[in-house]
């Protein structure tokens, strides 16, 4: 075991890792837990911090991905119903809970540790993305219409000025947050829960470590509970020991695939597994961005219906040519889309911000889905446009500053999280003195 830094005893009883901490403990601690604290004898965990980040989010080519949800089935073991997992994390997840509980009446284990481990009960379960991208976009509109005012050389009359003024506002905010379906996707805005393939036996703080050790890790059963996880297909989080998630094409787990079939009645392999189970996340994109266009402009009409232009007024007995008067904004219609080439232009523009630069040229981007445009039609925006886009950048799905702000990540193109904003902020403190 390499250790970042000489720990005393007392520090590894006592970890006191927090978000709350200064970034130079935060990362001294953080590391504390990461390179000592955590148990390196056992089954090796899931490090969903510093290496597979964007595990059940993208699929083994790296395309975003979504669950098909007539896959997913409640938990029979839920801590409430309503939660839902696929079919086969399911099926296993109630073989381990039973194991467990066999185990503990048959005092196999002790019976004075923490009842979440031989008492299993999903507190956690599958989230859908869906509506909160879809919250997330209205909270996007719903910021611009609130801040914008009309001005006597720019006012908002229809769609058409709307589409103008709302795509600058996106271009300025995708800077510093997502906006396409396919980034939010890849953000630390969506649970790691959107895949399905996890759940989450208890719901702990997972930034305070020394609760991590208190109820899990120093349990008399975490080693026994560890093990039965791998056993029946399930690996544990290293950071968040009370969520399991499915080991994918173990021999555990490929048992229990084996009593699915596809759509088409095929057995379910490595090689048709992300076709049976999920869908491209980034078919929709273009769809997605008109329809946020239209959901804005629709809450403008209703909230702010009057628009104030300035006319000049040809009158002798006015004193003030100039005057301003109020008028109705034009109604929504079926024509108020983003044309094709807006689309395109929009939508290109967008990721390449939220890539930060660090993809082909935009030239090279526009010209290409031009040509796809004329060669498919407007069909083109739904699917071979964006996914032309989603495969030009790959691998760009890590800005280039992320791996330099600590070379010992392994950002392995699966999300960002806590630990590397922690890194970012010491290497920030580092270089201001």
């Amino acid at each position: 075991m390499s250790n970042t830094f000489d720990y005393t005893q007392e520090e590894l009883r006592n970890p006191i890792g927090s978000g709350k901490l200064s970034p130079r403990a935060k990362f001294y601690q953080r590391s504390l837990y990461k390179d000592a604290v955590y148990p390196d004898n056992i089954v090796k965990p899931l490090d969903t911090w510093y290496d597979k980040n964007l595990f059940g989010r993208v699929d083994q080519k790296q395309n975003p991905i979504l669950v098909i949800g007539s896959r997913l089935v409640e938990i029979r073991a839920g801590a409430r119903p309503g939660m839902y997992a696929l079919e086969f994390v399911e099926k296993a997840f109630m073989d381990l809970a039973e194991h467990m509980k066999t185990a503990y009446i048959t005092s196999c284990i002790s019976r004075g540790g923490n009842p979440a481990l031989f008492n299993m009960k999903a507190h956690i379960a599958y989230t859908s993305p869906l509506v909160r991208y879809e919250n997330y976009t209205a909270s996007l509109y719903r910021g611009f219409n609130r801040g914008h005012r009309d001005t006597a050389a720019r006012p908002i009359k229809d769609f058409s000025d709307y589409k103008k003024a709302f795509t600058e506002y996106l271009t300025m905010m995708c800077e510093e947050m997502p906006i396409t379906r396919t980034s939010f996707l890849l953000s630390s805005l969506v649970s790691p829960f959107i895949s399905g393939l996890k759940i989450g036996i208890a719901r702990e703080d997972a930034d305070s470590d020394i609760e991590k050790v208190d109820a899990f890790i120093g349990d008399p059963n975490y080693l026994y509970y560890v093990e039965s996880a791998k056993k029946f297909g399930f690996i544990v989080d290293k950071n968040m020991p009370w969520i399991l998630t499915a080991d994918l094409f173990s021999d555990a787990m490929l048992s229990y695939l084996r009593f699915y079939l596809s759509d088409r009645s095929a057995a379910i392999t490595k090689n048709n597994f992300f076709e049976v189970y999920f869908f491209k996340g980034y078919g929709e994109d273009i769809e997605l961005l008109s329809s946020m266009m239209r959901r804005g402009y629709a809450e403008l009409l209703s909230k702010r219906p009057l628009y104030a232009e300035e006319k000049i007024i040809f009158n002798r007995r006015c004193t003030n040519a100039l005057q301003t008067k109020t008028f109705y904004r034009t109604p929504s219609s079926s024509k108020d889309v983003l044309t094709p080439k807006e689309g395109v232009d929009l939508y290109t523009l967008l990721r390449y911000q939220e890539a930060q630069g660090s993809c082909p040229p935009l030239k090279i981007l526009r010209r290409r889905s031009y040509e796809l445009l004329r060669a498919y039609g407007r069909f083109a925006t739904t699917y071979e446009i964006p996914q032309f886009i989603n495969d030009s950048f790959k691998e760009f799905l890590y800005p280039p500053h992320y791996g330099q702000a600590n070379r010992d990540l392994k950002l392995d193109k699966d999300t960002s999280s806590g630990i590397i904003d922690t890194a970012l902020e010491v290497a920030k403190s580092i270089a201001s003195g």
